[in-house]
């Protein structure tokens, strides 16, 4: 298994924002470029998901997940995005 990120920081003293782009695969990774269409997409600040256009950035019938209260739950199971 190999294994790809990307991390990008605001540099805000608080309320910054961070973007993780993860890549994980069965052969060796040689792309440097951002992910653009994910398979999934987490949320771990419940006050983002009303901020930021979260599904824009997914593939069609991805996931969509958030932390809400330190308990997971799901926001939205499956974005059905036909």
């Amino acid at each position: 298994m190999y294994a790809q990120g990307y991390f990008s920081y605001d540099s805000k003293k608080s309320g910054g924002i961070t973007v993780s782009h993860l890549r994980f695969g069965t052969d060796k990774i040689r792309s440097t470029y951002l992910i653009n269409d994910a398979d999934y997409i987490a949320c771990h600040n419940q006050s983002y998901v009303d901020k930021y256009d979260l599904v824009k950035g997914l593939k069609k019938a991805a996931s969509l997940f958030s932390i809400q209260s330190g308990v997971q739950k799901s926001l939205i199971h499956t974005c059905l995005l036909l």
